[in-house]
């Protein structure tokens, strides 16, 4: 079992060719830190470190602060901080749109935050660049919960409907009205390709729903 130590102290020096020694910069001496309170499970003081690191980092230097970013993401994780995670992650990939750490723990967060379709886009983003069989799973996982929210909300849109209209979705016989055949057709088509966002019913495409409900009403 790992100890846990506390006031963890970081290199701050790093030796460059030549053998001279030189002096880390404010922001990595932060982030190594950072680097040692989570290697020692403090995610707390690491989180507090990268906070401070942030700041620190030169407006050009993209590659520290994604790293930053996303280490402050996995703490967050690890705290089970999942909306605070999400946002750190995304500001990282906002740095490095391909850093695969970082797309990892925004699909981590989403998922724990039901953005099913983000999480989804994530698990995939990540698989490609390089295959995780613990990703993978989480695809599967995330994949599933869409398609359930998308069912149920089918479903609901249709007991609405047979409530209101007193069609049956699944059996419309002959001597139904037909302008009402024509109308639950049009409104089952559509509603097979129910759109889902954040695990919510996407609102332009409910608002579409609701108003062909009415036509069949």
């Amino acid at each position: 079992m790992m100890k846990r130590t506390s006031g963890a102290r970081p290199n701050t020096k790093v030796v460059i060719k030549g053998g001279s020694v030189k002096k880390n910069s404010q922001a990595d001496q932060l982030k190594q830190q950072g680097n040692a309170f989570f290697i020692s499970l403090e995610y707390e003081k690491a989180i507090d470190c990268y906070t401070r690191c942030l700041p620190q980092v030169p407006e050009s230097d993209h590659t520290l602060r994604c790293v930053v970013y996303s280490n402050r993401a996995q703490c967050r994780i690890k705290l089970k901080e999942y909306e605070q995670a999400y946002q750190d992650a995304d500001a990282a990939l906002k740095s490095d749109q391909n850093h695969l750490k970082s797309i990892q723990r925004r699909g981590t967060a989403a998922y724990y935050t039901q953005r099913m379709r983000q999480a989804r886009k994530d698990f995939m983003h990540s698989l490609a660049l390089e295959y995780s069989a613990q990703f993978e799973e989480y695809l599967k996982k995330a994949s599933a919960a869409i398609e359930k929210v998308k069912a149920e909300a089918y479903e609901k849109l249709k007991r609405k409907v047979r409530f209101n209209s007193g069609v049956d979705f699944d059996a419309v016989e002959g001597d139904v009205d037909e302008s009402k055949r024509i109308g639950v057709d049009a409104f089952k088509r559509s509603a097979e390709r129910i759109e889902v966002t954040e695990m919510n019913l996407d609102e332009k495409q409910l608002q579409e729903m609701k108003a062909r409900k009415e036509q069949i009403l």
